[in-house]
């Protein structure tokens, strides 16, 4: 029960940081350190072996802008629907005040689980990403040969990127979660004042 209510803690506070970044542009926001290795030594590897690891990373790297751009995608759609929800639901605080504190309670509840849920999405689109990558300019000050340094510098680029995928799928979910659980909270409302 308290390793669950730590991950809850840990979670919310992560998306917490992602919503009060949308007020600092720019700002780097703490994420879930999800990918369990480091880069290794490299001792001993082959130019041929190299070589497959600059691939591979290029293809992780690639992969992982692709989760990236996709959840960017999902939270635009996310974002428009909780909009439109957040208008339905300012648009029936009249109607709600009139039936008691209860369903105004319920009403205000949701408007909030709402509210939050349509600055997730935002944050999902604005909030700076954090990707490892391999800087060509940097690249070019290493000494030859420079596969090695290649090499390494995606091996250690691919725990970055999977960190940020990883962190924003989560938002993202937790978004959708404050959504939906605030439109049916709206929904128990609409039906208890009609």
């Amino acid at each position: 029960m308290k390793q669950a209510f730590g991950r809850w803690w840990a979670e919310t506070a992560v998306y917490l940081a992602h919503v009060a970044a949308l007020a600092r542009p720019g700002a780097r926001v703490r994420g879930f350190a999800v990918h369990p290795f480091q880069a290794g030594a490299l001792q001993g590897w082959q130019a041929s072996d190299l070589c497959l690891l600059v691939e591979e990373g290029r293809r992780q790297v690639d992969r992982q802008r692709a989760d990236l751009d996709r959840v960017q995608a999902r939270s635009q759609l996310l974002f428009t629907v909780a909009g439109v929800l957040l208008g339905l639901l300012v648009s029936e605080s009249d109607t709600t005040a009139r039936h008691g504190t209860a369903v105004a309670t319920i009403w205000y509840v949701g408007l909030v689980l709402v509210t939050l849920g349509l600055l997730g999405a935002a944050a999902l689109m604005s909030v700076r990403s954090t990707f490892g990558g391999v800087d060509a300019a940097l690249l070019s000050r290493q000494p030859a040969p420079v596969l090695r340094s290649m090499a390494r510098a995606y091996a250690q680029a691919v725990a970055e990127g999977e960190n940020t995928v990883a962190t924003r799928l989560t938002v993202f979910r937790d978004a959708v979660l404050l959504v939906v659980v605030g439109a049916a909270l709206q929904a128990g409302v609409w039906l208890a004042t009609r």
